[in-house]
């Protein structure tokens, strides 16, 4: 009993909730008891003062103080995880399953873990690189002792942070072009689930002893609350996830490595324990790194329930993430931080959690179910006819658990075949049935359809929308379930086997429409700023648009790029001038100079004025209207509608933007909105472009190609401005010819197309960032004019 008293205020607060007057006053009774109890307090104490100033490891002796009775006994060499997603007896019925349906799936794990034992990764880079051999090359050049693999290094530029240093003193926010998610995200170990899934799949003991080996030199080198991977509690609960995850799926396989097996049970009780204590001390504000926390407490406390506390820490984050699907999830499914990438991570963590509690019998509230349906709903509603997402907002690759290496970063798909199972609702896939790809140079008519499935499928599952994610999360029984499902929903005859589509989240301010046969597809983005206003994760992106036709990408968003690496180039791909919209006066529609993780609350209204969608033709409008240029003076509001002939043999899209009189002026908001997605900064890191620097010339130009810095008042009605539209065409797409206010482009498709307008345009360098940290150059339209207020501009895009 005085365990688990002890051990419900571990989690709860650094300093021990007991007095000393009482335990004297016990030890009057029992006086044997109370001096254990006072001894044990004084650990408690001196243990969390150590958390701040001196941490380390806790020993085997507090290991089995904390551990259950029924547990005690089996430490160290007989403590299993608990493997709750699926019965491992089916691991021999499932490895049957994925080498004859999903070769191609089972040979890429396989390649993966052989690069990842010859050290090569790719971490939020172009190209791989032999982190094994870095490793060696970083210990010399700074006089530290080898390890694996760089654990506490930028490999990049290169820079090593201390790790003699606690937690609390290790900075990584206040470095302009050192990047602290490379260690971060190496020492995630996502690539421990691929090092599993191959040695489940082959047998092959090399595979064991490399994860082994890594988790022994991971856990000398990191003593927990020194160094940076204990910097932000977001990584320390992926870490400890995916590391549980990876060994729960080698409990069978453990048996024949008796040696392996022994290493591992004697690492993972402290590594679970420190893990969790550290979570549930540094608890991080509410976005996705709360849900990050939350998740990786519930899937420590589920996979390994061997501590007095874990049915606390279980509790705990069951509770708050159920608080947290109501604050951070709009009604129409979207996450708040106004990113379609950031959505499929918070997608994650509410699915998997939900799988894990499901399976462990625990009452979910029906309005957590039906929130977590609209969340793969959505998913539906922003993913291309190839299957890709559309990249509005920030991408920063971030991942919860990757069973797929294969996978595309834009791939999303996963989710919704996941999320049908687990939730058993067919509609959420938003393509239960995939149509056969078009090669190139065959006709895309009526009668072709037209889809680019993932090529990595077996052709029954190209044709059934199946992932083998589903089989490493859900087991073997998911093949046949899902056979099942997609029966019935061919029965049922779905509206989403409908040829146009228009769907739209207006709360996450996206919305799509599509021609599912000959794969058109143009989505608009409209979102207020992310994270309750602090636009943590959002960009000035605002009436911006994504176009591909025929399964190619023609306009795109232009991504993410990189975060903390280049500050600068953070804030080119966030701005305005970064994406399919238009700039007025050289300003942003939020302005930027809060820091790298805030934008100015400058958009307050962003709003649809009207849609539609013609299921006969084809025929699409759609017309919004943002004030982010309230602020300007005169106050003026960007108006801007699209009309798209969808079902036409020739696709035209006419853009039309309106500059008009902000009906209300806007006062600029009043201090300076708290920081969610990192821990903020001591010191204030300015915009790309602040009050004391000059603009860039394609900001706002006037006749003549002359700057225009600021907008000169000509009246209320009659003020000329410095407008720019920008157009950033995708890479492979290329200009063919540009004259006045006509340019011609093709695809790499053979397709050309025309932009026509009455201003005169010209073509620019642009940059493209598919995945954070690899940025690919491209071509950009853009057009500049002084232009008058109010005043209307149109732009016809057209087949040729």
């Amino acid at each position: 009993m005085l365990q688990k008293i002890w051990l419900r205020l571990a989690p709860k607060s650094p300093q021990p909730n007991v007095s000393l007057i009482s335990l004297r006053s016990l030890s009057i009774l029992w006086p044997k008891t109370a001096a254990k109890l006072r001894s044990h307090a004084r650990n408690f104490y001196l243990d969390n003062v150590r958390h701040f100033k001196r941490p380390g490891w806790a020993g085997p002796a507090r290991i089995r103080f904390a551990l259950k009775k029924e547990a005690k006994n089996l430490y160290p060499d007989n403590l299993k995880i608990h493997f709750p997603a699926w019965p491992l007896s089916q691991m021999d019925e499932l490895r049957a399953l994925i080498l004859r349906e999903f070769p191609d799936h089972a040979q890429a794990i396989e390649r993966q873990a052989e690069r990842y034992l010859a050290g090569e990764y790719q971490i939020l880079e172009a190209q791989p690189r032999n982190l094994k051999h870095s490793a060696i090359e970083l210990a010399g050049k700074f006089q530290a002792e080898p390890a694996i693999l760089p654990w506490h290094y930028d490999w990049i530029h290169p820079y090593r942070w201390d790790p003699r240093q606690t937690y609390l003193n290790c900075p990584f926010n206040e470095f302009d072009g050192i990047d602290v998610k490379l260690p971060w995200e190496l020492s995630r170990f996502h690539h421990l689930t691929t090092l599993a899934q191959a040695a489940c799949l082959t047998g092959a003991g090399r595979f064991v002893k490399e994860i082994v080996l890594q988790l022994e030199d991971w856990r000398r080198n990191n003593p927990p609350g020194y160094g940076v991977n204990w910097a932000c509690t977001m990584d320390v609960a992926i870490r400890a996830a995916n590391v549980l995850f990876a060994v729960g799926l080698l409990e069978n396989e453990l048996e024949r490595h008796p040696d392996e097996c022994k290493r591992l049970r004697a690492i993972l009780p402290a590594f679970v324990f420190n893990h969790a204590l550290h979570i549930a001390k540094n608890l991080e504000a509410s976005g996705n790194h709360r849900l990050a926390d939350l998740a990786g407490l519930a899937l420590l406390a589920e996979f390994y329930p061997h501590f007095y506390a874990s049915d606390e820490w279980g509790d705990s984050a069951f509770m708050e993430m159920k608080r947290q699907m109501a604050v951070q999830i709009y009604p129409d499914g979207m996450d708040f931080e106004s990113s379609t990438s950031y959505h499929r991570l918070v997608t994650e963590f509410f699915l998997f959690c939900f799988l894990i509690w499901r399976n462990k019998g625990r009452l979910i509230p029906d309005g957590f179910v039906k929130k977590l349906q609209q969340m793969i709903k959505a998913i539906g509603v922003y993913t291309k006819t190839n299957n890709e997402a559309v990249q509005f907002g920030d991408n920063d690759s971030g991942r919860f658990l990757v069973m797929a290496p294969e996978r595309a970063i834009l791939d999303h798909s996963y989710l919704t075949c996941v999320g049908a199972l687990a939730l058993q609702k067919p509609t959420l896939q938003n393509s239960p049935e995939s149509p056969r790809p078009v090669k190139r140079g065959e006709d895309k008519g009526e009668g072709s359809p037209y889809q680019t499935p993932h090529p990595a499928l077996s052709p029954l599952a190209q044709g059934e929308g199946f992932r083998p994610e589903a089989l490493w999360l859900l087991g073997p029984d998911s093949w046949q379930a899902w056979k099942s499902m997609i029966l019935k929903a061919k029965e049922k005859n779905s509206a989403s086997q409908e040829r146009f589509q228009y769907q739209e989240l207006p709360d996450g301010g996206i919305y799509a429409a599509r021609n599912r046969v000959s794969g058109h597809f143009l989505a608009v983005s409209l979102s207020a700023n992310g994270q309750a206003g602090n636009g943590g994760h959002a960009h000035n992106d605002r009436l911006g648009f994504h176009l591909m036709l025929y399964g190619e990408d023609i306009f795109v968003d232009p991504g993410t790029g990189v975060y903390l690496r280049d500050r600068a180039l953070r804030d080119e791909f966030r701005s305005t001038a970064g994406h399919n919209t238009l700039i007025l006066g050289g300003e942003e529609q939020n302005r930027m100079d809060a820091g790298p993780f805030c934008l100015r609350l400058d958009v307050k209204h962003p709003k649809k004025i009207s849609s539609r969608l013609d299921k006969t033709s084809g025929a699409f409008a759609f017309a919004g209207e943002h004030d982010g240029y309230a602020r300007l003076k005169p106050p003026v509001a960007h108006r801007r509608s699209f009309h798209a002939e969808l079902g036409s043999p020739k696709f035209s899209l006419e853009i039309t933007d309106e500059i008009v009189p902000a009906p209300h002026p806007i006062p600029p908001p009043q201090g300076r909105p708290r920081h969610l997605a990192l821990p903020p900064s001591p010191k204030l890191v300015t915009s790309l472009w602040d009050s004391k620097r000059p603009r860039p010339p394609e900001w706002g130009c006037g006749a003549g190609g002359r700057a225009v810095q600021q907008a000169v008042p000509c009246g209320r009605h009659g003020a000329g401005w410095g407008a720019v539209w920008n157009f950033i065409l995708a890479p492979g797409v290329s200009v063919s010819r540009c004259s006045g206010g006509s340019v011609e482009i093709e695809t790499p498709g053979n397709k050309k197309y025309a932009l026509e307008t009455l201003m005169p345009m010209e073509t620019a360098g642009g940059k493209y960032s598919p995945q954070f940290g690899v940025i690919v150059p491209t071509q950009r339209i853009k057009c500049r004019m002084e232009i008058s207020v109010p005043s209307t501009h149109k732009f016809v895009f057209k087949e040729l």
